[in-house]
């Protein structure tokens, strides 16, 4: 029943098609966009980045990097808009629902794989922080990242070196936010 994850093969890339809409959809229907808060701060703050990538932040918004360059490559390479604004945390939450597509593809069924991507796509709470410039997507992409790869690692006997990927991916999910110190478990 399980079955291997091999980019040629016309049940997966039929898969990530149908996972992929259903992000589309859920992010149509659940658009928040800049509500002014938050978000803002984080859009002033690409702004900045795109003049001066190496700015120093003062408060804990501006040193958000995994967020606000991304944001700012955006808004240089696609103009100033609410979607440019959301793209980065919009790709965050769609690469998670891959990620874990791909893992779990691997290990059981596709059926189960495109069910539990359709799941995180669905999740309110993480639909609607990925259409509002939250940083609970970036979080969550670097979080369940180290995750993955720590427990291929571990599975596969592979390359310590893997492992290292595993500790930058915490390390980025922990500066993005500390609550991501709970990854000292693993």
């Amino acid at each position: 029943h399980k079955m291997m994850l091999n980019a040629h093969t016309p049940k997966i890339l039929l898969a990530i098609t149908l996972i992929m809409l259903v992000f589309c959809a859920v992010f149509y229907v659940s658009w928040v966009g800049v509500i002014g808060s938050d978000d803002q701060v984080y859009i002033e703050n690409a702004r900045s980045r795109i003049y001066n990538p190496f700015m120093v932040g003062t408060n804990h918004w501006e040193v958000r990097l995994t967020l606000t360059m991304p944001m700012a490559l955006a808004f240089a390479t696609l103009g100033e808009s609410e979607i440019s604004a959301a793209l980065p945390t919009l790709l965050y939450m769609v690469l998670t629902g891959l990620l874990v597509f791909a893992f779990l593809v691997e290990r059981t069924t596709l059926r189960t794989s495109v069910l539990i991507a359709a799941l995180i796509a669905t999740s309110p709470l993480l639909a609607i922080n990925a259409t509002s410039l939250r940083i609970d997507g970036v979080e969550t992409f670097f979080v369940t990242a180290s995750l993955v790869i720590f427990l291929s690692a571990i599975r596969n006997d592979q390359s310590k070196l893997i492992l290292v990927l595993s500790g930058i991916c915490a390390g980025a999910a922990f500066i993005t936010r500390p609550t991501a110190i709970a990854l000292v478990v693993f």
